[in-house]
């Protein structure tokens, strides 16, 4: 069951996990520092448009943001890691599927 305190404290440990201020994330995303503090303690929602930019820009699910399910193996191997890091994951999970 969707729950928008839990789901707004998640966003704000990955806020944090990444390392950006409410501010700078604002900015990111084009809103309101405001906007973000009511989103992170579950006093506003967000739009489907804002849960998928939120999502890219904490490399997750919506699903994970919204429910907390993490339902794709590769979201959770990749996540935290910068684009080059995903390149080298991809590059060897090929070679190991190719001598399976």
């Amino acid at each position: 069951m969707y729950d928008i305190k839990e789901s707004g404290a998640r966003i704000k440990r990955l806020r944090i996990k990444k390392g950006v201020t409410q501010e700078q994330m604002a900015i990111d995303l084009g809103v309101t520092t405001e906007t973000v503090g009511r989103i992170e303690r579950g006093i506003r929602g967000t739009s489907i448009d804002m849960l998928s930019y939120l999502a890219e820009y904490f490399d997750t699910t919506m699903d994970y943001l919204v429910n907390g399910k993490r339902n794709d193996m590769s979201n959770t191997l990749f996540e935290g890691l910068d684009d080059i890091q995903k390149a080298k994951v991809m590059v060897i999970m090929k070679v190991v599927i190719e001598n399976i």
